[in-house]
């Protein structure tokens, strides 16, 4: 979309066939080209690795630090740059994406170089403890130039542990705390001196997708029950093998405009070999009557639901899915109830404050706790056109578009947002 566009009415039509190209993740993206850096060997990416905002930041990085990225068509090759040896010091700006930051602080721990990683304000005030305290228990120079726990930040390179005893990362539900510690403790940390950290870890298929993707580069690490991770000696010595994932959260917008009645929709995306956490929102959908089928091809078709009871999502293992799921359940069932909530947070946005104000433009009753939400459908038909603002979030500007397709007039402002994740999705919904 055009950057000057600042706002979008998007018309989808009823009872029609749709077809859906989901992207591939930017989660898995980010991870393998963090990967790929810290490897430090020559890696070659094939597949479709999503060109976005994020994924640009980390190759801005890695460029910063002497690695050179190449793109050939559908392939992505990183490497050493023989004919540039990188900033002593490189200025690393992240942007609002929590995922970016804490890949690029760990990415920069295992450079002998310093980066000064900094973001926009939003990202400034987002917590940031559980990273910096937990990069520095593994040697790394950690200095934080506003406030304690928080970006901006000046990363140094990790040393040598002093001691066999296993490094105790603080207390953190964020799996990606997780990940950035496991990804610079690369090299570190080894099987007599494991990483140790909380048994509370939402999220915990991406921590797994995350060391699956570590070991198709030669990093192993094994965990112990979600509270250690210890590197192990890997027998794999070449170029990446896989293939990126696609994007189950992305895959889920489609997915909800068939399960609310607009028709039926083909999805071509490798559902059944996704190995994100957000695949398990179809449990979700399942429970209020919608209907899949698995085509020859790998490609799965909806259809819509006729009765829908009132689902209780349980949103720690899928939070980015889950606020599809809440959309969903408002059009079909009317009510929603979601817990497991607090992610959402400390997001792009405060995602759980601004679905409550939103909604309530719409004539839904919202009322939000801390780590929780519960929504109720008014039982009046809504014939009025609400302005509804994005806040630069592509998860909220997305549930917007599916609010107006369950019959709300909706006017959302800033829609180029979605480009971070899913940049054709307006041109779909409105091809449909």
């Amino acid at each position: 979309m055009h950057p000057l566009v600042r706002s979008a009415h998007v018309r989808i039509r009823r009872h029609r066939r749709g077809y859906a190209h989901v992207p591939t993740s930017k989660s898995a993206s980010n991870r393998e080209v963090a990967c790929a850096f810290v490897s430090l060997k020559a890696t070659q990416l094939s597949g479709r690795t999503l060109h976005s905002d994020d994924t640009a930041v980390l190759l801005n990085a890695a460029s910063s630090f002497g690695i050179l990225a190449e793109q050939h068509g559908r392939y992505l090759r990183l490497g050493p740059d023989r004919c540039q040896h990188g900033l002593l010091i490189a200025e690393l700006y992240v942007g609002n994406s929590g995922t970016t930051a804490r890949l690029v602080c760990a990415s920069a721990c295992r450079r002998p170089r310093h980066a000064l990683v900094h973001g926009d304000p939003r990202m400034h005030r987002r917590p940031a403890l559980a990273l910096t305290v937990g990069l520095a228990s593994l040697g790394a120079k950690v200095l934080n130039l506003a406030r304690k726990g928080s970006l901006p930040a000046a990363i140094g390179p990790t040393c040598n542990l002093k001691n066999f005893a296993p490094p105790m990362l603080p207390m953190s539900e964020s799996s990606q705390f997780i990940t950035a510690a496991v990804l610079a403790s690369h090299g570190i940390a080894h099987k007599d001196a494991p990483i140790a950290c909380g048994r509370l870890t939402s999220s915990r298929l991406y921590v797994a997708s995350t060391v699956d993707i570590m070991g198709l580069f030669g990093m192993c690490a094994e965990g112990h029950a979600w509270e250690r991770y210890a590197h192990a000696p890997a027998a794999l010595d070449g170029e990446y093998p896989g293939s990126t994932d696609y994007d189950m959260t992305s895959a889920s917008y489609p997915t909800a405009l068939g399960c609310m009645g607009m028709g039926m929709w083909r999805i071509f995306c490798g559902a059944d070999h996704a190995s994100q956490s957000d695949a398990t929102m179809a449990d979700a959908m399942y429970s209020m009557g919608c209907a899949m089928w698995q085509c020859r091809d790998g490609n799965t078709m909806w259809r819509a639901a006729r009765h829908a009871p009132t689902p209780r999502l349980l949103c720690c293992s899928a939070p980015d899915g889950a606020m599809t799921a809440l959309t969903v359940s408002l059009a079909l069932a009317g009510a929603s109830d979601a817990v497991g909530v607090l992610s959402w947070r400390y997001k792009e946005t405060d995602r759980v404050l601004a679905m409550a104000l939103e909604l309530r433009r719409m004539g839904v009753a919202a009322d939000c706790g801390m780590g929780s939400m519960a929504c109720l459908s008014c039982s009046l038909t809504w014939h009025g056109r609400a302005d509804v603002s994005t806040y630069r979030d592509h998860r909220i500007a997305m549930c917007c578009s599916l609010m107006h397709a369950a019959g709300c007039g909706v006017r959302a402002s800033g829609p180029q947002c979605v480009c971070k994740t899913y940049p054709d999705y307006l041109h779909e919904c409105a091809g449909a």
